[in-house]
């Protein structure tokens, strides 16, 4: 299985400024219209941590191959079914 979404891997400690920076960061790339979007997701779509990401996929039966976060908000697995 492959499975690519928005999950952030930092310290929760730092999530109101990790946050402001990611939403900073991508007016900076792509542009005020699409700040709108970011906002939007944080505010509604309940995204989660990598530690929790990966012991959901642990418990539904999967064995992470591979874990890549490009960047603290997203992370790529591939993942196989154990037994």
């Amino acid at each position: 299985m492959y499975l690519f979404d928005v999950v952030s891997s930092f310290d929760m400690n730092d999530y109101e400024s990790r946050l402001n920076q990611w939403v900073k960061a991508t007016g900076e790339k792509v542009g005020p219209a699409f700040v709108w979007e970011v906002k939007t997701h944080i505010r509604e779509e309940y995204s989660t941590f990598d530690w929790i990401m990966e012991d959901l996929l642990e418990r539904a039966g999967f064995a992470i191959e591979t874990a890549d976060y490009a960047n603290e908000f997203m992370a790529a697995y591939v993942c196989t079914r154990k037994g």
